[in-house]
């Protein structure tokens, strides 16, 4: 069931902290996001969870490194507090609290002109 505070990732590579829920029909819902007017319904999302580290795939950039993999959990007293992530230039485990920003490979992939096409 998704809460209000939970992060969405949607397929076109929004992210966003759920801030309210309007039904639009009995089964069809309008999502609402802090600091966002971006317009998510239910065939949008395509991950929901509590934290916004585990939103993250391979070709996303992080504080701006691409990920070039992801291990695995770090696990400390049988809580996950963040993965082992391999940039680019390092591997390094990333807690959630690390994270300042995340432009996921879908954004990249909007914006990005590509010369000789």
């Amino acid at each position: 069931m998704i809460k209000k505070g939970d992060y969405i990732r949607t397929y076109d590579g929004f992210i966003g902290k759920l801030d309210y829920i309007d039904p639009v029909g009995i089964d069809y819902n309008h999502y609402h996001f802090e600091n966002s007017f971006e317009e998510v319904y239910d065939d949008d999302i395509k991950l929901v969870k509590k934290r916004p580290i585990d939103l993250i795939e391979v070709g996303d950039y992080v504080n701006g490194e691409l990920v070039t993999a992801i291990h695995k959990d770090y696990v400390y007293d049988e809580i996950s507090l963040g993965k082992a992530l391999e940039t680019a230039n390092n591997y390094t485990v990333t807690l959630n609290e690390d994270i300042k920003s995340i432009v996921t490979k879908e954004q990249f992939e909007n914006i990005e002109y590509r010369i000789g096409e």
